[in-house]
This record gives structure tokens, sequence and C-alpha cells, in this order.
């Protein structure tokens, strides 16, 4: 008789239902049978390890059921040989258990309904009432092939981590070593026993304190701190570079209780990185420089510098004229790629206009096009439109983009470049009719080395890099790019931008928006917050024949020289909104008003004048507050005449030219003689001894010299009466901070003899 069912007295309702959750809630299998072997309870876990559900079990017989029927007819007869009798029928295991009044756990095989079998740990226990007597059997489960799995993985880890080149480590919330692999132990010096217990900061720099807090707070909050690089110490004191990625460790609840660490020590890395930059920029130099000179020499001859070619000469320069044009494309563009990869392309975000860009882009590459009797349409303009980016970065992506698209196009055919804007958006199109990129193909477009069809790209040219280049200097500027194909239909290639305003305060608007444009070269500019001290230079301007207009912050000053033309600048370093030497600086990174003369008339002209001492930029003069007028005319007039000189001289310009490869120096005279006259420098010293004793326009400046970098030649150029304006011409990429010292700069090998001269005429005042 069942007497968990027919002792309704023992168990209530509620204790019912509770007994049915507590079944149900565990997660290991709980079987019940009466003394014949019935099934009475099948909880949850049994449904899910068995795969039967309770109402196919339940007053079913076991173990014919569930049970291996080898393995219980073997232990039949191991019974029978103890002297048991076996029922036929009867549930080995109850006849086992009625012998041992705790149970008896043994492993087991359970078959599931779809046949598979599985080990489990079984324990059969009697129940008895309060005379002892057997009235139902108790079985419980444990699915073996779980937990060796587990156990099996746990060793997979353990080995995982054992074995791993990173350190691998954990710390609870309060910072202190909870594990430490191997790899922890070489790469730090510390051993286990040493660290596990111990605070991790005995790790960090005295400099690097804070780090560890920092990161304790994103780890409380359960935040994962994906790759970033530090510096940590080693027990002998030694700093070195890592590489680190926390994450949280939680509990089976969901809480979080510690953290993981990932490290890897990152010098080697570095140490690479420092020699591929070197080697970057000895490749830049050793292959741009001939490579310059090579096709400066060859561009001469084509263009008859040496008179008619003879017949037979003329196709051999040209071949080797059109392939000096691939190669250094391909210089360019590897070493750009390289650039990209290690991190060191810089880019000098500033706001411009986009349409003369454009517009300049292309007229530059009209001749490339001419070649594929290909010709460029403007289909629109926003002539207004500004965005920020790199300028020079930029005309790098028009070129990829028009040349791609010329080269792909039909002869006779057109390339359709369209400008629009989409909300916020300023949207470049190069759309060209050729035979499109095959959907197959979409994928990999702008992958490094990517070809559609090899053997086309060898006949139309190209490194297969320059999509790629453009897309990562189009993202690194905040930009985006993509693509539109139809084959044999039309092909789209579109960057956008964000559009830029220029932020203007509401007082300066108000002002310029009352001011005249003043005639370009008589106006002077007081910049002065005191309204008395600024009416006076006013009128003392006016007396000495000069017309001023006033800003009284450096906001209105700036929009102000922004939208006008300004002969000179009077400045005060004490302004409400903007110290003076700041804004001196941000003048002079400028281009607009990278040039103005600029007067300080301060009360701490002085300290100003200390201050900027070390610095580049040219003040004119410094005048100390009471103001001498004789002072102030004499310097304003020294001012104008330095604006006339280096904006509207009529002499023969004069060039410096520094440059220690002959080859170059021989056909930058070439090209420039016509121009200016141009003298040659091959050393620092030389350079020095020549502006020493005598009066240049410009100087035009490599930056690798033998005795030193060309760089260092700045401070005697602008700090010369008036400064010599500087041409960077250089096999080397200017650095932002250099570019903001020199009127302009060029890279050899970017650069064709018509730039060169466009530039050189542009800088002497010729053009």
């Amino acid at each position: 008789m069942n007497k968990i069912d027919t002792k309704p007295d023992q168990v209530s309702s509620n204790n019912e239902t509770l007994l049915a959750a507590i079944l149900n809630a565990a997660d290991y299998v709980i079987i019940t049978t009466d003394t014949n072997g019935i099934i009475q309870r099948f909880n949850k876990a049994a449904e899910s390890h068995l795969g039967y559900s309770a109402d196919e079990l339940v007053e079913k017989l076991t173990p014919a059921v569930f049970h291996d029927p080898d393995e219980v007819m073997q232990r039949a007869k191991q019974l029978s040989e103890e002297g048991i009798s076996v029922e036929p029928g009867f549930a080995v295991f109850a006849a086992r258990s009625r012998l041992l009044p705790g149970g008896d756990t043994n492993t087991w095989t359970y078959v599931r309904k779809d046949g598979t079998r599985f080990p489990v740990s079984l324990t059969v226990t009697a129940l008895r009432d309060d005379s002892g007597e057997i009235y139902a059997f108790l079985c419980t489960a444990n699915n073996l092939s779980e937990r060796r799995a587990v156990r099996r993985i746990k060793a997979q880890y353990a080995a995982i981590i054992d074995s791993s080149t990173d350190a691998i480590m954990s710390k609870d919330l309060d910072g202190n070593v909870m594990s430490w692999n191997p790899a922890a132990v070489k790469m730090f010096g510390y051993t286990a026993h040493e660290m596990i217990g111990q605070p991790m900061s005995l790790l960090i720099p005295e400099d690097r304190a804070g780090e560890e807090l920092q990161i304790l707070e994103k780890i409380k909050r359960g935040e994962s701190i994906e790759h970033f690089e530090t510096i940590r110490k080693r027990k002998n004191g030694t700093i070195f570079p890592i590489s680190v990625t926390i994450s949280p460790i939680k509990d089976d609840a969901g809480v979080v209780i510690g953290a993981s660490k990932i490290t890897r020590d990152i010098t080697e890395r570095i140490k690479m990185d420092r020699m591929k930059s070197e080697f970057i920029s000895t490749v830049s130099h050793e292959l741009r420089t001939p490579l310059t000179s090579i096709r400066g020499a060859l561009a001469l001859l084509v263009g008859g510098v040496a008179g008619e070619l003879s017949e037979k000469v003329k196709p051999l320069i040209d071949i080797a004229h059109k392939n000096s044009e691939r190669l250094i494309l391909l210089v360019n563009d590897i070493l750009d790629m390289e650039k990209i990869e290690a991190g060191k392309m810089e880019f000098d975000m500033q706001p411009f206009k986009l349409m003369p860009l454009l517009e300049h882009a292309l007229v530059g590459n009209h001749a490339y096009a001419e070649q594929f009797k290909v010709s460029y349409e403007l289909e629109n303009s926003l002539p207004d439109v500004m965005i920020k980016a790199d300028a020079n970065r930029l005309m790098q992506v028009f070129a990829n983009l028009l040349s791609n698209a010329a080269k792909f196009s039909p002869a006779g055919g057109k390339v359709m470049v369209s400008v629009e804007r989409i909300e916020s958006r300023i949207r470049v199109s190069v759309k060209d009719n050729g035979s499109g990129i095959p959907d197959e193909f979409k994928e990999q477009i702008f992958k490094k080395f990517a070809q559609a069809d090899s053997s086309d790209t060898r006949k139309k040219g190209g490194t297969g890099l320059g999509l790629s280049i453009t897309k990562a200097m189009i993202e690194q500027m905040g930009g985006s790019i993509g693509f539109e194909s139809e084959p044999n239909v039309q092909t789209t290639f579109f960057f956008e931008f964000p559009l830029w305003h220029e932020p203007v305060a509401e007082v300066a608007v108000a002002h310029v928006t009352e001011q005249k444009t003043p005639a370009a070269g008589q106006r002077i500019l007081i910049c002065e917050d005191d309204r008395d001290v600024a009416a006076l230079l006013r009128l003392m301007l006016e007396q000495i024949g000069l017309a001023a207009d006033i800003a009284y912050d450096a906001t209105q000053a700036k929009e102000m020289l922004f939208h006008g033309e300004y002969a000179a600048m009077t400045l005060d370093l004490g302004l409400p909104d903007q110290d003076g030497i700041s804004l001196i600086r941000k003048l002079r990174a400028t281009p607009k008003t990278a040039d103005i003369p600029i007067l300080v008339v301060s009360g701490n002209a002085a300290e100003g004048r200390k201050e900027l001492n070390s610095e580049v930029f040219n003040v004119v003069d410094w005048i100390t507050k009471p103001i001498d007028q004789s002072q102030l005319e004499s310097a304003l007039k020294q001012a104008m005449r330095q604006a006339s000189n280096a904006h509207h001289s009529d002499t023969h310009p004069r060039v410096l030219h520094i440059e220690d490869d002959e080859d170059i120096a021989g056909l930058v005279s070439t090209i420039v003689g016509e121009v200016a006259q141009v003298d040659n420098a091959y050393t620092l010293a030389e350079a020095r001894r020549m502006l020493q004793s005598n009066i240049y326009n410009l100087a035009i400046l490599d930056i690798t010299l033998p005795d030193g970098s060309g760089m260092e030649l700045l401070p005697i150029l602008n700090g010369a009466t008036p400064p010599i304006p500087v041409l960077i011409f250089s096999a080397n990429e200017t650095s932002k901070l250099d570019a903001r010292q020199v009127s302009s700069a060029l890279v050899k090998s970017r650069t064709d003899n018509a730039q060169l001269l466009a530039k050189i005429k542009q800088l002497v005042g010729k053009e």
C-alpha cells in the first residue's frame, strides 16, 4: 500500500504543495516509488535529464522503463549470489536498500527516452514510518556526465591559464590578488605565494596610483574595461609598458565579486613601432628625394626645356616619365598605408570653404583624365558651404576618387562630381559610367590591394591601396565614405562631412553688421577692452592718416579679422575673454592672420614679451602703457612697410634654398629661375652664414640635412625683420606643430614642377 498517498493525516495540503515545490526546484533527479517499485513522484529535473514527462511515468514500474536491462540483470545476479532473493520486475536497488538503514550510493546507468545512456551517482533511501516499516523509496541521482564535463572544462581552462604567455590574474573588490598564473610570475617577478592576498597596487608606479582606484570603481559598477595601455612596475623596480583588459567576475546571483585581468608586456611592440617609424622616415627620404629629381628632370625634358627632342629620344623620355609617375604613386601609397597602420599620420583639422578646394582638385587632375580621353564636370555648387578637415589630405582623397573614376570610364566619357547638403551633412559624389563593381567584390572594395580584375588593373595602373587609404583618411577626419554601383551603368563613390558653422558671439555679429569693410592695407584693428584707451588709440592713428576699427574683446577681434582686411593690429594683453598671448598664438596658427603685423600695447607688455621670448611668433613692437605716440607711429610705419615688402614687392625676389641633394637643388633652380634668384645652401651652417649677410624673400627648406634638422632655422627665419616666409620642401611630411610655424609645406614626390612653381610664385608675390 502506498504510504505517501494513504496517510493523509501525515501531510496536509499546504505541506503537499510545499513538498512539490521543493522537489521541482532541485537541479538533480528525484524519484519516489512505493514498495512495489511503482513510481509515485517524478520531478522537473528527472523530466529534463530522462526526456519523459511525469505523466508518462507516474504509476509505471521501475526499473523497466529507464534502467539499463543488462545492468539490472547483472545486479540481480549479484544479489542472488549474496543470498538475496529478487523478484522479477522488482526494483533491484529497493531490495538492496532494505539492508541499509541510511541508503546506498552506487554508480548506475540511466536510459533516456531517446535511447541514449548516461552515468549517474544514484542514492536510494528507504522511507520508514514510526514503527520502522518501509512504506516508500526515495531515489536521488546526479548526472555524472555533466560533472565530468564541468571538471574537464575546468581542467582545460586551468591548462590554458597556466600555459598562457599573458599574465592572467584576478582580484577582489578591495584590489587584493586572488589568483596569479605562471606568466604573471615571469612578467612581474613575484611568485603566487608572494602576491595572493596582497594589494594589486604593488605593481603600480607612484605616478599612476589613481589608476587602480578608478579601475575598482568601474568594476564595482559591473563595467568591462576594454583594452587600454599603461605602465607597471616589476619586483626589481623596473618600469615597463603593458596592455590590459579587465572584466568583472560575478557570482551565481550576478553580483560582482572581483575582476579578472589579462596583461601583456608590450615592450617589444613599442620598440618595433619605433623602428618601423624610423624606417618609414628613412625610406621616405631615400626614395622620395631621388624620385623627385628623376620625375622633375623628365618633366622638364618633356616640356621642352632642352628644345625639341628627336623622334628616337622622345618616346623613350615619355616612357621613362610615365613610369616614374607610376613608381612615385606606388611609393606614396605604400608609405601612406604604413603611416596609417602605425597611427603616425597627422591631420591638421581646420575649417574651410569646400568649393574652392574641389574646383582646384578638378583643375589639378584634369591632365590625368585627358590620358584616358575623359573629362570632369561639376554638376552643382554650394558656394559658401564649409567643412572642417585637413585640406591637404582631402586633396589626396579627391585625387584618388577622380583618378579611379577616370581610369575606369570609357573613352569620351564624363566623370560627374556633385555636392549636396543632406540635413546637417555635406556629401561629395564622384560618378562614372564604367564597368562598375561586381556584387561578389563589393565587400572587399576598401581592403588593401583589392582588385576586382587584376588584369584590368594592371592595364589601367594603380596599387590597390588608394581606396583603403582614402577610407582611412576620411574616417580619421571625422567623415564617412560609401559607394553605389550598378555594373555597366553607373558607379558612385561618395563621402560626407558634418556642415561646419563659424561660432559667432552675438555682440560680435552686431558689431560686424554695422562695420563697413575697410580698404585693404589701410585700416588698423585696435583690440582693447578699455573704451577710453581704445578711443585714444583711434585718435592717434587718425592723426597719422590711418583709419581704425575697435574690437573690445578677443572674440570680436577674431570675427573682424576673419571678415575684414587689416594692415596691422594693436593688442592689449589683458582681455576679458582670452589672454593676449594665447590670442597671438591662435592668430599665428590661422592662415588668414598668420602674417598680420601685431603691436602689443599693454600695461604688462614687458611680461608678455618675456613669455613669448622663446617662441617664433613675430611681434613688431611691445609698447607699454601709457602710450608714447611717436613710438606707436614709428612701430606702425614699420609694420606697414613689412606688410608691403612681404606682399607687394616689385623687385626680383631672392630665394634661399636649403637642400643637401644637389640634383634637387639644381632642379628647383631650373624651375624657379625665371621667377626669382635662387641661392643654394647645402648645410645648416652654410644657411646661417648666408642669412647673416643677405636679405631673402623666401626660404625653401628641406628638413633632413647633414648637420641637423632644417627646423632649427625657423627661429632665425621667423625672427628676421621682416619675417622670411618659409616653404618646407622635404621628403618627410611636416608635423602639425611644425606646419604652424611655416608659410607652406610640400612633400617631395607629391609635388610636380607646376605645383612647386605656383607655390613659390604665391609666396614671393609674383602670382
